[in-house]
């Protein structure tokens, strides 16, 4: 049997490997530091934290039959989320993320190995989405491939569900190409604006003018990341510059992902554009004032 869904979360889920110096970070030798490992994945995390703050939420991910695998599943359950749109398949392993992150918290460098979301079929995707009902929004980051977004963006449209997308990197984001007119809302940061929009993004000014070029493309509302800046948010009709809180950070990894889940969190419940952003600066926050990629009820 299917229960209704509110928000469906198409996207990646891994393991996160992190590295944080004790000190200025010196390259190509090693640092000491501390190392640790927690559940991480763009899309599973946007999943938690919608799970954390009460929303209703499904996942839709792969994961490989091993360890990682069954330890991401029983950790997302135990969070709320719905699993049953998840895969779990023997001939790949969980993916894993590796960062080195500054003593600020600030990402120097990472290592993403995400082959496992190849499984994420267009077929299957349009199965999954045709079977689940009462779906509001569909919330996708790019770590499926071009193939599959385009998947999940027709299916939404065929279905009159809005679409929001977390481009989650400068590389990935170029996978949305052609798919700008059929998303309800899109959540780059600066670098990835600059790359969907193929304009410089230095200044307040250029984060409106190139978020106008996606607006033009079809794309209603365009949510621009600015770290410690805050965000900028554009519609065709309004524009507002909104303020990050302030917290002292321990490590910025998975605060666009928090900050999309607060945001697609606040669209669901209603609020305007420029609303949802702020709760999504709450929500970031949180978890940049932490040293877990997610929002938890310990977070």
């Amino acid at each position: 049997m299917n229960h209704p869904q509110k928000i469906l979360v198409i996207g990646g889920a891994n393991i996160d490997i992190k590295g944080r110096a004790d000190d200025a970070l010196t390259l190509y030798t090693s640092n000491p530091g501390v190392v640790w490992r927690s559940p991480g994945g763009v899309g599973r995390n946007i999943a938690q934290s919608l799970a954390t703050v009460g929303t209703s939420v499904a996942l839709m991910t792969a994961l490989g039959s091993d360890v990682d695998g069954t330890w991401l599943r029983e950790d997302l359950e135990k969070a709320g989320v719905d699993t049953s749109p998840t895969i779990m398949l023997s001939r790949f392993r969980t993916g894993t993320y590796l960062a080195v992150v500054d003593v600020r918290g600030e990402l120097i460098a990472a290592v993403s190995d995400m082959s496992i979301m190849t499984a994420l079929t267009p077929t299957l995707i349009r199965q999954t989405i045709s079977d689940i009902k009462d779906i509001s929004m569909i919330c996708v980051d790019t770590n499926l491939t071009p193939d599959s977004l385009t998947a999940v963006v027709e299916s939404a449209k065929e279905q009159g569900i809005r679409v929001v997308c977390e481009p989650v990197s400068v590389v990935k984001a170029k996978r949305m190409m052609g798919l700008l007119s059929g998303l309800f809302a899109i959540t780059p940061n600066q670098d990835e604006l600059a790359h969907l929009s193929g304009m410089p993004v230095s200044s307040f000014e250029d984060v409106v003018a190139a978020s106008r070029r996606l607006t033009d493309a079809g794309t209603s509302i365009v949510v621009t990341t600015r770290g410690a800046s805050g965000s900028v948010v554009v519609t065709a009709a309004d524009v507002w510059e909104l303020a990050a809180v302030k917290v002292r950070p321990v490590d910025v990894t998975g605060a666009g992902d928090a900050f999309t889940a607060g945001f697609v969190s606040g669209l669901v419940r209603g609020l305007a554009a420029d609303a949802a952003a702020k709760y999504g600066h709450e929500l970031a926050a949180k978890v940049v004032a932490s040293d877990q990629s997610v929002l938890s009820a310990d977070v």
